[in-house]
């Protein structure tokens, strides 16, 4: 049996609690893995392994590969048996990238922190334009709904915080 998670859900922006639904998934009577697609944050804003996942899944052809030439997944565990069960999968029936891909996902994650620190002060700036030109959804609305939504900032600032990236602010 396994729980699949997207945190934060795309596209409502849904953020879950990775160690409660760990908590959950490992306590049920035929324990639950618990599987999240991080590929929303990337690792360098969000770590679930770190939280309690057992497996982690991403799709590579977007923030880490970043260049859109490239079309490939990664499943990422830290559970020897459950990697020896995906590597005899791999083995026979063959979904393994190609190494000129693979080359190209390498090159590209050389960049990654400053990419994915460039698009967080860009989300930032349209933000604050927006809230300043009263345009779209005002970022006093944001922080309000996020004191309202089980304490946004802080279950962010908590799931995020084993990353080694920038942190969503609390909100006031």
């Amino acid at each position: 049996m396994q729980i699949w998670v997207e945190t934060p859900s795309n596209p409502t922006m849904k953020i879950t609690d990775i160690r409660v639904i760990a908590d959950v998934a490992h306590s049920a009577p035929s324990r639950a893995f618990l599987v999240v697609d991080n590929t929303f944050l990337s690792p360098y804003f969000q770590r679930p392994l770190e939280l309690g996942a057992d497996v982690v899944c991403y799709s590579i052809s977007k923030y880490l590969n970043g260049h859109s030439d490239v079309i490939m997944g990664s499943v990422c565990l830290n559970d020897d048996d459950l990697a020896g069960r995906i590597r005899f999968l791999q083995n026979a029936i063959g979904p393994v990238p190609s190494p000129f891909d693979c080359y190209l996902v390498n090159r590209s994650l050389k960049t990654l922190k400053v990419r994915m620190e460039e698009h967080q002060k860009n989300a930032i700036a349209v933000a604050k334009w927006l809230e300043a030109n009263k345009v779209g959804l005002p970022l006093q609305n944001v922080k309000k709904n996020q004191k309202n939504n089980l304490n946004f900032s802080s279950l962010a600032e908590r799931e995020q915080g084993a990353s080694p990236g920038p942190r969503v602010p609390p909100a006031p």
